[in-house]
């Protein structure tokens, strides 16, 4: 698992989001669609609707990461903040992209949600779409103007992560949403070599019908046809 998945700080198990676990009541409500309890502690002025708890997320990212749409619109109608980061520079919107709450995202992005910000590794909601293989959230992102081609830490474009994370649906959704397939990464690997070391023979051909270049060289010297050789995938 490559460093850019390693930040993936919570994984969904069942109804619960492990490791992301609120303390306080206006962030408990968030996380339960409480949305009764949430406009109570707002009124009361007990809360504010961007208060952080100790890993500095707010309760529009534990309504997020629950799909609690309805609590979404309520913090975004009452003017919190859409673009804070927590402590792993998730913002809200990544939070409801790794979880898939597309109607989560959907509010965001309709609301001038921050499309390209990107994480510590260099990842944009587009890689964590990419991560998901969930071609409908990654569709609403460029229709919202998310840049295709932004490179994580590694150069990777959210084409090459899912050649390298092996989610073929995902690429090929992307070469036909006119991806660059002439991308190379920092190693100087480009999208056929990794189909090919990935072993995604439908990639391949479709690259190669697209035009790209059998006889680039990686940093190293090698080949689509070296890969090829090494992984036993023909071309």
């Amino acid at each position: 698992m490559n460093t850019f998945l390693k930040t993936l700080d919570a994984i969904q198990v069942g109804d619960k989001v492990v490791g992301y676990n609120p303390t306080g009541r206006l962030h408990k409500a968030a996380r339960d669609g409480d949305l009764a309890e949430v406009r109570r502690l707002l009124i009361r002025g007990s809360c504010h609707v961007n208060d952080i708890d100790k890993k500095n997320r707010t309760p529009l990212h534990y309504a997020c990461a629950y799909g609690q749409a309805e609590v979404v619109a309520f913090l975004v109608k009452n003017k919190c903040n859409i673009h804070l980061c927590d402590s792993d520079n998730n913002t809200p919107l990544i939070k409801a992209i790794q979880q898939q709450e597309e109607e989560c995202a959907t509010i965001l992005l309709e609301n001038g949600a921050d499309v390209n910000i990107q994480d510590p590794n260099g990842g944009t909601p587009l890689h964590h779409a990419v991560c998901t293989n969930n071609t409908s959230l990654a569709a609403k992102l460029l229709l919202h103007n998310a840049n295709i081609e932004a490179q994580n830490k590694d150069g990777c474009t959210p084409l090459l992560l899912a050649l390298k994370e092996n989610k073929r649906r995902m690429a090929e959704f992307l070469i036909k949403a006119k991806a660059n397939i002439h991308a190379v990464d920092m190693r100087g690997r480009t999208a056929l070599m990794l189909a090919v070391r990935y072993e995604s023979p439908d990639i391949t051909k479709l690259l190669i019908e697209r035009g790209i270049d059998v006889s680039a060289e990686d940093v190293d010297g090698g080949t689509a046809l070296c890969y090829s050789v090494a992984s036993g995938c023909n071309m």
